[in-house]
């Protein structure tokens, strides 16, 4: 009997590591907003689920993910993923800038940006594209929860004011710990 129980639980062991991590409960304030999960030596991994931003004639979701253990190191890129919603079908963004009200920004240039799909919705196309930027300027765009997102020559993109609750409550369960 004693050897069944510990047969099921190595095999419940092997499968949950074999997942790629751990997966551990974020605070209660940000629970909707982001996920955390062990990695090991590598530290803990986050995922902030997509924020949105929009224009008068479109909206984009933000969405990041990074790696941090003790200290901030910038050979361990943040990856921003970028949903453009459009009637225009996207097939290449040249820069995108991220700026806060304080001054900080991320400028990231065509070749740092990669185009993942185009899909069709109901209101026209789904553009989705990844770039990497440092968790240092990730960082400090947290010192702010106002965010404007500019994309090649379109209107830039304001961040809701939902989206800049969420701002804030990210910077304070997440990046005042960094």
């Amino acid at each position: 009997m004693n050897t069944g129980k510990h047969l099921l639980t190595t095999l419940l062991l092997l499968i949950f590591s074999s997942c790629g991590g751990i997966k551990t409960k974020a605070s209660k304030e940000g629970i909707k907003l982001y996920e955390t999960f062990f990695v090991g030596e590598e530290g803990t991994q986050y995922f902030i689920k997509p924020l949105k931003f929009k224009n008068s004639t479109e909206s984009i979701l933000v969405d990041t993910t990074f790696r941090y253990k003790k200290k901030i190191e910038d050979s361990k890129p943040v990856d921003i993923k970028i949903s453009l919603l459009s009637i225009d079908f996207i097939k290449e963004i040249k820069s995108i800038t991220i700026k806060n009200t304080s001054g900080s920004s991320i400028t990231i240039n065509n070749n740092d940006i990669e185009l993942l799909f185009n899909d069709q919705s109901k209101k026209g196309y789904i553009s989705r594209f990844s770039a990497k930027c440092s968790l240092v300027d990730l960082k400090k765009l947290h010192e702010d929860n106002s965010w404007n997102i500019t994309i090649d020559q379109r209107p830039t993109f304001i961040s809701t004011s939902s989206t800049e609750k969420k701002l804030e409550k990210l910077s304070r369960a997440i990046f005042i710990l960094l």
